[in-house]
């Protein structure tokens, strides 16, 4: 119960340095739209188009989150840019996301995409295009899609998968990094049409 309070009292502080810059960028395009309801011969004329693409184009720069996951171990996220998504309430898209954990075993997992975005609502952070998962166990692992839960700590791809590691190369439907339910650290899972090449040692 304190690692989850830990994580949402940490994540909800990060999270305004998101919230915040986009909020009052979103007030300022209130505004355009309140001036179309005054007629003055000095008003400027802003379509509906314009004033959507205003707000589209409005982001926050180099939003970080940081806290800790149910089971302890260390999660931080990043990107290069944040803008809301005006299709999705309570979601964030984001460009060249990279998200990093350090289990309480002492390993590492870095994530990172060309996209992303960030859902408040599911507490989970997405990666989409050129996905990459680096682990200090020396595996790397490329996909087209992952969804990480930031309480729980799993990450999971939506498409296949190619990884090459110690043992050799994997291609396989799907994979799972998730807490090692036998102790400290995660474990690797992967499933749906298994291929493994082996690194026969000399």
């Amino acid at each position: 119960m304190a690692a989850r309070r830990g994580f949402d009292t940490s994540r909800a502080v990060s999270w305004l340095r998101i919230i915040l810059p986009l909020a009052g960028l979103g007030l300022i395009s209130s505004l355009f739209l309140l001036s179309r309801g005054v007629e003055t011969d000095t008003s400027i004329p802003f379509s509906q188009i314009d004033l959507r693409e205003r707000v589209r184009n409005q982001q926050a720069t180099a939003p970080l989150i940081a806290g800790q996951t149910d089971g302890g171990d260390l999660i931080s996220f990043t990107a290069d840019s944040a803008r809301p998504d005006l299709q999705g309430q309570g979601r964030v898209l984001v460009v060249a996301p990279v998200a990093q954990l350090e289990t309480l075993a002492g390993g590492r997992i870095v994530m990172r995409a060309a996209n992303g975005a960030l859902d408040n609502a599911a507490q989970q952070v997405e990666f989409a295009g050129d996905v990459v998962v680096e682990t200090s166990g020396g595996f790397v692992i490329t996909t087209q899609g992952l969804i990480g839960r930031l309480q729980s700590g799993v990450m999971e791809t939506t498409d296949d998968v190619q990884a090459k590691g110690p043992m050799g190369q994997i291609e396989a439907g799907h994979f799972q990094l998730r807490p090692n339910s036998a102790g400290p650290g995660n474990e690797l899972l992967f499933t749906r049409g298994v291929k493994l090449i082996y690194n026969v040692q000399p």
